[in-house]
């Protein structure tokens, strides 16, 4: 189990560092070079910018510690320990802008750390082994039905309206796109672990990790275009670690423990967790936009063409 929490928290502590770092490439100065004159101003910001690939640099590094975390232990322990990337990434903001933390900031975060630390310690997630560890089939292709027309229905109303209500549908679908990514991660490696890679090339669950990841990532950007911020974040942060305790119990065959007082337990540190991601997601959203409206070096450089 530390073992798992390490890697987890691993996986966040760079979610969060790459998070900070793209948010720096588009606020400080670009390199002066050729293709930067050729592409739109913050295109070519992030591309020359050190932050944005120090950025990139920390997305992989971020998909590799949830691999192996996913890889020894369970969703419904990996995907909760990941909320706290935004945390850290709020902490590292405020580093970097050189602003102070605010009392409310500590309390949504030292709510979503006791959530977590509570939900934890009263579930008890255990996986099953050997072959069942890949993923029921059955239950697997019901849940992958709902989640279909979920999508879809969202997709759908998306197309007919616009603004907060795109970005709060299309942020549904990042969601939905996340946690089955997560999901199939899972199943590729033990895939690998006990049939080899081999099989695992030729694994549909494998190409189902790189489409997942492109709708996600596709959702997520035209959500955020949609609307500020703050209108898609909370929903996605929220809503991801709902959908992999699900996922994990349901496919995955995790066995989480179910005594009354530990039913109690685990709803209360898992709403507390909620509260503490929609608080700090929201605060988050707003610094980002508040930053955002401020005059930078970046936005007053002029561009010689």
């Amino acid at each position: 189990m530390l073992t798992v929490l390490l890697l987890a928290l691993a996986s966040a502590t760079s979610a969060a560092c790459s998070t900070a770092a793209k948010h720096q490439s588009t606020r400080r100065p670009y390199l002066d070079i050729a293709l930067a004159h050729r592409l739109p101003r913050l295109l070519a910001t992030m591309i020359a910018s050190p932050w944005w690939l120090a950025g990139l640099v920390f997305d992989l590094g971020a998909i590799g510690f949830q691999v192996f975390a996913l890889r020894y232990g369970d969703l419904s322990v990996v995907q909760p320990v990941l909320t706290v990337s935004l945390l850290i990434s709020l902490v590292l903001s405020h580093l970097l802008e050189r602003t102070r933390i605010r009392k409310t900031e500590v309390a949504y975060g030292l709510l979503l750390i006791a959530g977590l630390v509570v939900f934890l310690a009263s579930s008890g997630s255990l996986g099953p082994h050997g072959e069942e560890s890949i993923g029921a089939k059955v239950p697997g292709i019901i849940l992958s039905v709902l989640a279909g027309t979920a999508v879809l229905i969202c997709l759908g109303y998306a197309r007919r309206v616009d603004g907060r209500r795109r970005a709060r549908a299309l942020a549904v679908v990042t969601a939905i796109m996340y946690v089955a990514m997560a999901g199939l991660i899972k199943s590729s490696t033990r895939i690998a672990d006990l049939r080899g890679w081999e099989s695992l090339l030729t694994s549909w669950q494998l190409w189902g990790v790189v489409g997942c990841a492109l709708g996600a990532m596709l959702a997520q950007q035209v959500a955020y275009g949609a609307a500020p911020l703050a209108q898609s974040l909370p929903v996605v942060a929220s809503l991801d670690p709902l959908f992999a305790v699900t996922l994990g119990v349901v496919v995955y065959g995790e066995s989480l423990r179910h005594g009354p007082l530990d039913l109690s337990l685990e709803f209360v540190g898992l709403a507390a967790l909620l509260v503490g991601v929609l608080g700090i997601s929201r605060l988050s959203a707003a610094q980002d936009g508040a930053t955002a409206a401020r005059p930078h070096d970046i936005a007053a450089r002029p561009r010689h063409d």
